[in-house]
């Protein structure tokens, strides 16, 4: 009362509302708190997943994860379906969710529909294609197909919606080191290190992938992200660690002997020292005189075959890979011209994902030199092109390979674009541009597996992310939406149970009846396949007749 008559009226209005924000900035801060830790929560859920998905190039187990990316396919299509069902809870469960995505979406276009895209035209390829129940699902043998590679993409789009940049930063490390594991169980193949549990070879070991080719395309996209994150570290124990993957990863990919990957690596390291967002002037001129003196050498050895005698088994497989005689005698160029010639019958939609050999097969010409053997197998049965450009051309059509490279390409330019205002991104971006142009280097001469594939799209997501932290704009309101819209997000929090009981139907009936069903049958086949080959056939047809009582699933042509 005293002061309600000592202080003039204006002064203790003042003082009432100071103590009112008070309360209130007390209370917002307390809601924040609150907020924070259940999103904590949420992205360690997530992280979960993603990391879970991450291990698969581990996963390598006869009979029940083998072929090798049968294995990994199944359990991306079970982890992604869980991680979008929890995706789909906690985003009516906020009114603010689908405000908060479409600011994302608004920031990284148009990288974002361009891969939007890229997913239709691979599904009209699928319902125009020549065999649809192929396209869709492929076989274990491959792995592929449409729900496969529409995976990657939803795997790419939900990290990009859901992590956080020091959840990306720990998924990285993961993805390392899984990269480390895989590369040392390829050492141990090559140095017959725990015999008892691995299978040894001589020569070209691939480690957990399905093949040296592969695990060096694996390797090769990691090498240049690890290159990028070891430059950016200041702390001295990750630098080292990522420095030390790098150093793994590179020994690895020369014991693949694999002369695509090699070529690659040296344009991705040419582009990452001579367009370094820095000024070293010595070190890219020292940089490229040893390029140039090794292309010299490796000339000067594959024109002198008898220096082979003079050297060691393990220089002379990797040096091999570029002698003459050796390319002269590789028939991808033959297998070419038979693709060219099936992109002509089929241009817009392609024979359907998974579909090349239908196309290879109608213009097969026997009389191509070398054409009789594939690369890499004794027969002369072409399911790829190996040939990235010919592979998706012939499967999905031309205008699915135009997004495709547009895809990358615009990453590349957007990612171009954030490295001139984003300094402290600026050497990852760098990393991300190199490993495309090393991978695209080396996928001109090869194809795609479930392992390159998982990391190709992985850094997909993590450019969506950089570009839209770069370029970001501020979160949008409600009001910014239409009325409708509005009315509609408000309808779906209203029905959110009903609506989570709908998906949580469909994704339940998926991974049954899709993954966990022909997973049993093809362990079923596995397990037929080993007893037959050591001598114990009936036993091995009693594994299949009771593998056939499991019921007719996408597997049928392959049982």
């Amino acid at each position: 009362r005293l002061r309600r008559l000592v202080l003039p009226m204006g002064l203790f209005r003042a003082e009432i509302e100071a103590l009112l924000s008070s309360d209130n900035m007390s209370k917002n801060k307390f809601q924040t708190e609150n907020q924070s830790q259940t999103e904590n929560k949420t992205n360690w859920l997530y992280l979960a997943g993603f990391f879970l998905i991450a291990s698969t190039p581990l996963f390598n187990l006869p009979p029940w994860l083998s072929p090798p990316d049968w294995g990994k396919a199944i359990v991306l299509r079970i982890a992604l379906s869980l991680l979008l069902l929890y995706f789909a809870w906690s985003q009516l469960g906020k009114k603010s969710g689908g405000f908060e995505i479409k600011s994302k979406i608004s920031s990284a276009k148009p990288a974002f529909f361009l891969l939007i895209a890229l997913f239709l035209a691979f599904l009209l390829s699928t319902l125009f294609s020549l065999d649809v129940n192929f396209s869709l699902w492929g076989s274990p043998y491959r792995a592929g197909g449409f729900v496969t590679f529409a995976s990657f993409i939803i795997l790419a789009l939900l990290t990009f919606f859901t992590l956080k940049k020091s959840d990306w930063q720990k998924l990285w490390d993961f993805v390392f080191f899984v990269g480390i594991l895989v590369s040392l169980v390829a050492i141990f193949q090559l140095f017959g290190i725990f015999k008892s549990l691995l299978v040894s070879f001589e020569t070209r070991p691939p480690s957990t992938v399905g093949g040296p080719t592969f695990l060096a395309m694996y390797l090769l996209l990691l090498s240049f992200l690890a290159l990028g994150f070891g430059v950016k570290e200041k702390k001295l124990a990750k630098k080292l660690f990522y420095l030390a993957s790098l150093g793994i990863f590179l020994i690895v990919i020369l014991l693949t002997w694999t002369r695509a990957a090699y070529i690659g690596l040296a344009l991705g390291a040419l582009y990452f020292l001579l367009l370094y967002p820095k000024k070293l002037k010595t070190l890219k001129i020292a940089v490229l005189a040893i390029l140039i003196a090794a292309i010299l050498f490796i000339y000067y050895y594959s024109s002198q075959p008898e220096q082979n005698a003079q050297t060691d088994n393990a220089s002379r497989g990797v040096l091999s890979r570029f002698s003459i005689e050796d390319l002269k005698q590789d028939p991808r160029i033959s297998g070419w011209k038979v693709a060219s010639q099936a992109l002509k019958d089929r241009p817009i939609f392609g024979y359907g994902p998974e579909n090349f050999y239908i196309g290879f097969d109608k213009h097969y010409d026997p009389s191509l030199p070398k054409i009789q053997t594939a690369p890499g197998t004794p027969t002369s049965w072409w399911d790829r092109a190996h040939n990235f450009i010919l592979d998706i051309g012939v499967t999905a059509g031309i205008p699915a390979l135009l997004l495709y490279l547009s895809l990358f390409f615009v990453l590349s330019w957007q990612l171009q674009n954030l490295k001139n205002k984003d300094r402290e991104n600026a050497v990852p971006c760098h990393g991300i541009q190199a490993a495309f142009l090393a991978y695209f280097t080396a996928n001109f001469f090869g194809f795609d597996v479930f392992s390159t594939y998982l990391i190709l799209f992985l850094i997909v997501g993590y450019s969506l992310f950089l570009i839209s932290a770069g370029f970001g704009q501020e979160p949008l309101s409600p009001v910014a939406l239409a009325p409708k819209k509005q009315k509609f997000l408000l309808w779906l929090v209203k029905n959110r149970a009903l609506l989570l009981f709908l998906l949580s139907t469909i994704v339940v009936w998926f991974i049954f009846n899709y993954n966990l069903k022909p997973f049993q049958i093809n362990t079923g086949i596995n397990a037929a396949k080993y007893l037959v080959n050591n001598d114990n056939c009936q036993k091995g047809v009693d594994i299949m007749e009771e593998a056939k009582k499991k019921g007719s699933t996408y597997l049928d042509a392959y049982f």
